[in-house]
């Protein structure tokens, strides 16, 4: 603080007409019976704001990330006295103020009020030692307020404040007059004519807290701390952030840190509840949590508990869904149960609340509070692509289901966020990303009800890549891709069961396997694997088609390259798993780690020598790595719906009459671009043939697309 202008003594009638006005604050001791000796009214009246007075903390929690990013935004809109002076600190202590006025549902000019007075009194500090007579605190008030633990308790003396302020204007009177007259009426100043040059800069800073301070932000992420959420997202390997400037405008991406391949798809929250957005992932079954720091700064990773492999691809915030201000955290067991954990504000959380079953059947959820009423919502996707709503009851207890609408494809549904709030309305939205790559967003009105949605742009593919098949140039669609004439050609899909033409990437695929693709290395483009002299190699994607040189992942592949193939992500952890079948007729799994390296092989089962060459992909559409093989007996094709975990459902028979067609059989991905994985396969006149995923295990009509792919395909 600085030097200070001892405030001039009042006159000792002046004196003794305050006391008499004055009547005990809310909470305060009674006044003295007798006027004290010294004025009242004293106060500090600052204008160096260099030199320091002792200070008391005003949040007993001390200063936040938020405050400092609150801070420096001020230190750029300020013209009063404290222009360029802003500090954590201040704002810790103009967010106690905010928040007292707030706790008594009085408006913001309430607020902008008590901080033009606080920046003339005391430059928005605690000041703890008396300097002017007795005076103490935020507002300088004297000692006839109330004790000294009182005055430099920044909620209290506040309030204390906001009395006398109604007492003296009855019928909201404040609300009309000029801020500088209603300071001076509280304060009694000997300098009446500081305060209203200092009322700009006072709502400045309400402004900048009230939306901070309206409702912590539970249920999306503020990485910057400016009160708006984010968008973030991993699916390049690399975690990338644009910030929210509002009215569904973002900055350009800021590529944070890279190396989040191995970890699942984060979700954001305020885990540590100092109001800057963390994120939480999962990697090797233990759950970790980067507490945000503002500006897009994390902390390094804690981890927080170990069991929740089962549990990663179902990971999400869910906001306070028990109301008692601090984020919830829910997963989806592979029994479909819903469970959560409550949050408890430093980066802990409650044992398990087994809320409810039936989620298997759902997309993955996501919270939000999409009713308004301050407590967390969730809201997922069905089968049919309808969007359903479950409003929070508080105690972690929700209503049923409210049909929102249908249209919700299951692109949108696989990459279904709840990102709070991005248009500055205060209601929580909803975003996704289309089978093209563009981000369409739905902005929140309250009520369970949303604008139509919003296109903000193309490009987003890379960041949320498709689960299954191979997109070799990361545009969101599966790709077909052969080696049969010993050169890798590769078709782009381009939606619509169209593609571009042949692109032949490269020769020397003779001596190697039929290869598989999957995304083996996280990074949001599709790769190859395939057996070369009884080693398995990777190809990692680059994009647009480019690949790579092969990694030898390991030896012994020998007798498991005729069945190789890539079943999606199988145990629900967020990574590519492959799998094969041994020369006994026993099914194996090695499920990925994200970045080229797999788990120890889990034996799954015999009895699939029965069956030709398995694919994999999500057929049920639930999120989990499905198998599909032909019976050699009948020609039926088979389906082995996940359960994750590396688990499988009993076989579905699908249909008849896949013998000819066996051979050949795939899951490029989704060809349509519907969110659905789709099948393929060239039948004995060499023409490619399509058959478009519905869900359920159940596909279109077959659709023929183009003749001459024997000499890519051979039997």
């Amino acid at each position: 603080m600085s030097s200070s202008t001892l405030r001039g003594a009042a006159t000792a009638a002046l004196a003794a007409l305050t006391i008499a006005c004055l009547s005990a604050p809310a909470h305060a001791v009674d006044p003295p019976t007798e006027p004290p000796t010294e004025p009242p009214t004293g106060d500090i009246t600052l204008h160096d704001v260099t030199v320091q007075w002792d200070t008391a903390a005003c949040d007993p929690d001390g200063t936040t990330g938020s405050d400092a990013t609150i801070a420096s935004q001020l230190n750029g809109v300020l013209t009063g006295r404290l222009d360029g002076h802003m500090t954590a600190y201040k704002v810790s202590c103009a967010r106690m103020v905010v928040k007292a006025v707030r706790d008594r549902g009085m408006p913001k000019r309430a607020a902008a009020i008590a901080i033009t007075t606080t920046i003339v009194e005391t430059n928005i500090e605690n000041v703890s030692e008396m300097v002017d007579h007795d005076s103490l605190g935020l507002f300088q008030q004297r000692g006839s307020w109330g004790s000294a633990k009182n005055r430099l308790n920044p909620i209290w003396a506040t309030n204390a404040f906001l009395d006398k302020m109604v007492r003296l204007y009855p019928n909201n009177s404040w609300q009309s007059a000029p801020i500088g007259e209603v300071c001076q009426a509280v304060q009694v100043s000997a300098h009446p004519d500081r305060y209203q040059p200092q009322a700009s800069d006072g709502q400045k800073i309400v402004d900048a807290l009230w939306t901070a301070s309206e409702r912590p932000n539970l249920h999306g992420a503020d990485f910057n701390g400016d009160g708006v959420s984010d968008i973030f997202a991993t699916g390049t390997g690399t975690l990338t952030v644009w910030n929210g400037k509002g009215s569904n405008n973002f900055t350009p991406a800021d590529a944070v840190g890279a190396n989040w391949n191995t970890y699942s798809r984060p979700i954001g929250g305020d885990f540590n509840g100092d109001r800057i957005g963390d994120l939480a992932a999962v990697r090797d079954g233990t759950l970790h949590i980067w507490n945000g720091k503002g500006g897009n700064k994390f902390t390094p990773a804690e981890e927080v508990g170990s069991g929740w492999s089962h549990l990663a691809s179902s990971l999400v915030s869910l906001g306070d869904v028990n109301k008692d201000g601090r984020t919830d955290i829910g997963a989806v067991d592979l029994d479909g149960v819903l469970h959560i954990w409550n949050g408890k504000g430093d980066n802990k959380f409650t044992p398990a609340d087994r809320v409810g079953a039936g989620w298997n059947s759902l997309s993955r959820p996501v919270g939000g509070d999409f009713n308004g009423d301050g407590t967390g919502d969730i809201a997922a996707v069905d089968r049919d692509g309808v969007l359903h709503i479950w409003n929070g009851k508080g105690s972690n207890n929700f209503t049923a289901p409210d049909r929102v609408g249908a249209g919700w494809t299951r692109q949108f549904a696989r990459t279904l966020m709840s990102l709070g709030d991005v248009n500055g309305d205060r209601h929580s939205d909803l975003a996704a990303v289309d089978g093209a790559g563009v981000l369409h967003l739905w902005n929140g009105r309250g009520n369970n009800k949303f604008t139509p949605g919003d296109p903000i742009g193309p490009g987003w593919a890379p960041h949320f890549p498709a689960e299954f098949g191979g997109d070799f140039n990361a545009d969101g669609i599966g790709d077909i891709h052969a080696t049969g004439t010993g050169t890798l050609h590769v078709w782009n899909g381009k939606g619509g069961n169209n593609f571009t033409p042949a692109e032949a990437v490269g020769a020397g695929w003779t001596d190697v396997s039929r290869p598989v693709a999957a995304d083996f290395n996280s990074d949001g483009i599709g790769d190859l694997a395939a057996v070369r002299d009884g080693t398995l190699h990777i190809w990692n994607g680059k994009g647009d088609n480019k690949f790579t040189p092969a990694e030898a992942v390991g030896p012994g592949w020998d007798d498991l390259a005729a069945t190789l193939a890539s079943l999606g992500d199988v145990n629900r952890d967020g990574h590519a798993d492959l799998a094969a079948v041994d020369t006994e007729g026993v099914l194996h799994i090695w499920n990925g780690q994200g970045n080229n390296n797999f788990h120890p092989p889990v034996r799954v089962g015999s009895g699939w020598g029965a069956f030709t060459r398995p694919v994999g992909g999500d057929f049920n559409g639930d999120g989990t790595g499905d198998i599909a093989a032909v019976s050699k007996a009948d020609g039926f094709l088979h389906i082995w719906n996940g359960k994750g975990n590396n688990k499988f459902t009993p076989s579905d028979a699908v249909g008849p009459n896949w013998e000819d067609l066996a051979a050949t059989l795939m899951a490029p991905g989704d060809l349509n671009a519907d969110g659905h994985t789709d099948l393929a396969a060239i039948n004995p006149e060499g023409i490619l043939t399509l058959w478009n995923g519905k869900g359920d295990n159940e596909f279109g009509p077959a659709v023929t697309i183009g003749p001459n792919w024997n000499e890519h395909f051979p039997r």
